[in-house]
């Protein structure tokens, strides 16, 4: 990003073509942008409508307030003005915004977000870096690259960080390209249960984008209210999709796995369901495979 708005001092609009010539060829950093697209001095004066547009939609790309707070005009949105010198002289160009190229950008390379967009501020919002922070993604990371055990579990109570964690690990994998999502488990869940009565396709759409990315997060596992039908008609065939092409996925839950098997299980299962589903997250845990984070004992929030 070129940070111009200090590089060339206040153009006024009455200002002749002389003296924003002269402006722009004091301001080195400018010049130096124009000449990096092998604009010269000389081509100043017969393209300065274009120069001035482009350092205007520079100036306001330096000072960008985030990608879902763009001030540009609709149809400028989310792009940016580029200069291209050309045997008739200099064109303008309009180029996707750098934050929308996968790997530039973790808010548009994690599919589904359902965490506070806060906290992909890399400043307010920073890792503390203590031991059990730096334990708890090193475990993380080596899950991810297990092929045959890419699942694994943290569990803590209300306020413990597991989820501020977990969506910390998902936004720095996006900035390693791998592309998923976030899913607010009992929400999600809910939505889907009501798309597989309801609007299939729609059901089927939603599982083949989350199942066909990099990895998964299904925070709050275990804490929606589960019905014998919602657990074998969404939660069952979500894992055991998941298990069957080694999705990575990593859970965030207050509940043990012995109390899962309890949530999971009702009173009119033939075939103990309920264990089944905890023997299969059981079985595609990682080395590290479950993660206790305690509330209190370490700070997760690096507050600034």
């Amino acid at each position: 990003m070129i940070k111009l708005y200090n590089s060339v001092e206040g153009f006024e609009k009455n200002d002749s073509s002389e003296e924003i010539i002269s402006r722009i060829e004091k301001s080195t950093t400018f010049k130096a942008q124009l000449a990096k697209r092998g604009i010269v001095p000389e081509d100043y004066k017969s393209n300065l409508p274009s120069i001035m547009r482009f350092y205007e939609d520079q100036n306001i790309c330096a000072k960008c307030p985030g990608l879902y707070k763009c001030p540009k005009e609709e149809g400028m949105k989310h792009s940016q003005i580029e200069l291209e010198k050309i045997s008739s002289g200099v064109v303008q160009k309009i180029v996707c915004c750098p934050k929308l190229i996968p790997g530039k950008n973790p808010e548009t390379d994690i599919y589904i977000a359902d965490f506070p967009k806060e906290w992909f501020d890399e400043e307010e919002f920073a890792v503390a870096p203590t031991k059990k922070n730096k334990s708890v993604f090193s475990a993380i990371g080596k899950a991810i690259k297990d092929k045959d055990h890419p699942w694994i579990y943290l569990k803590g109570e209300k306020g413990s960080g597991k989820s501020f964690l977990a969506a910390k690990a998902a936004i720095n994998m996006a900035r390693w390209k791998k592309r998923g999502s976030f899913l607010d488990f009992p929400e999600r869940m809910k939505t889907l249960f009501n798309y597989y009565y309801k609007e299939k396709g729609t059901y089927n759409d939603f599982m083949f984008k989350i199942l066909t990315m990099d990895y998964l997060v299904l925070d709050n596992f275990g804490e929606e209210k589960c019905t014998q039908n919602m657990r074998d008609n969404v939660i069952f065939p979500l894992l055991y999709v998941a298990d069957k092409y080694r999705l990575p996925i990593i859970f965030t839950s207050s509940k043990s796995l012995d109390l899962l098997k309890k949530h999971y299980s009702f009173y009119k299962d033939e075939k103990n369901e309920g264990q089944a589903l905890v023997d299969l997250i059981r079985k595609n845990l990682s080395d590290d495979g479950i993660l206790s984070l305690r509330k209190g004992i370490e700070s997760y929030l690096n507050k600034k």
